[in-house]
This record gives structure tokens, C-alpha cells and sequence, in this order.
């Protein structure tokens, strides 16, 4: 299935506990920095619940035209989540505690690439330039650069998704 668009904007995902530890202040630093540049257009929608939801919102605020952020109400796990999945070009996953959190999994199925931390949980499952990207945990500058190389990837974006369906199926 087609994704990212000539000239379409790149769309990421980021679902997961709006806490600490699953790397959301990465994300609002790697937005500023992308936002200073002004060379990628992208969107980045964001859906969970937690302690931090407040400061998604407020980072929402300070979209501009070329990089948006969004905050989604939630949607119940299974078909509806599925479906949600479908309309992004792929899940951004920057935590920073150790672990292997089921997104990786769910991205898959949909034929979603990750970029994720180079943490030693989403190592395990991540493989990088096969089935996502991977990023140093907690650097915000390694991070824009993985969602800039995304940006100017779109067919390896989309390869990558495809070896990623593989991935879930094996």
C-alpha cells in the first residue's frame, strides 16, 4: 500500500504510556531542532495517556507549517487501533528504560518500519536498514536525523515496511 506521497508530508506515529521513560522529552527537542532547520515536513501524531499528556498538548502548540504535532484521543486496541496504524508511514519508539514494547509488534503487522532507541530491548527486535531505524537512546539530535532520513527516504521508508511485515510474520 502506498504511503508518503511525493511532496506529502512524512507521518509518524508515537503510541505508547505518556511518561518519562518512553522518550518524550527526545521528541519535543527533536521537533525544536527540526523546526529550526525548516527542511522536513512532517507530522507527528501522538497517542496514549499519562503524566505528560499535558506537555504533548503545549508541544502541540508550538506546530508550525512544516513540523506538526498532534495529540489523538484513544482508540480501542484491535481493529480500531489497526486502522489508526494504517495511516502513518511509521512508529517512532524512543524510549529509554530497556524493554520491547508490543508496538514494535503491532507496527509490523501493518507493514510499518520503527525508529526506534538503540536500546538493548528494541535491539532485539529492531534490525537496522532491515525492518526500521535505529537512533542512540536519548539523543534528540540522532533522533531528528533519523526522521529527517525518513523524510528523504519515502521508498526505503516503504521497504523497510515491507521486511518489516516479514518480520512479523516470521
Amino acid at each position: 500500500q502506498a504511503r508518503q506521497a511525493d511532496g506529502a508530508p512524512l507521518r509518524l506515529l508515537f503510541a505508547g504510556r505518556l511518561q518519562e521513560d518512553k522518550g518524550l522529552h527526545v521528541i519535543f527537542e527533536a521537533l525544536r531542532r527540526l523546526r529550526s532547520e525548516g527542511r522536513v515536513r512532517m507530522q507527528l501524531s501522538i497517542i496514549g495517556a499519562g503524566e505528560l499528556e499535558a506537555a504533548c498538548r503545549e508541544q502541540a502548540k508550538l506546530s508550525d507549517e512544516r513540523v506538526q504535532l498532534d495529540v489523538l484521543d484513544p482508540v480501542p486496541y484491535g481493529e480500531p487501533f489497526f486502522a489508526l496504524l494504517r495511516r502513518f508511514d511509521a512508529v517512532l519508539v524512543p524510549s529509554l528504560a530497556d524493554e520491547q514494547p508490543r508496538i514494535v509488534y503491532d507496527a509490523y503487522s501493518q507493514a510499518l518500519p520503527v525508529l526506534a532507541s538503540a536500546t538493548p530491548g528494541l535491539k532485539t527486535c529492531v534490525t537496522e536498514g532491515v525492518n526500521g531505524s535505529l537512533f542512540a537512546p536519548g539523543n534528540a539530535q540522532a533522533l531528528a536525523d533519523a526522521v529527517r532520513w525518513a523524510a528523504d527516504h519515502p521508498a526505503e521508508l516503504q521497504r523497510l515496511g515491507l521486511t518489516a511485515l516479514a518480520t512479523a510474520r516470521a
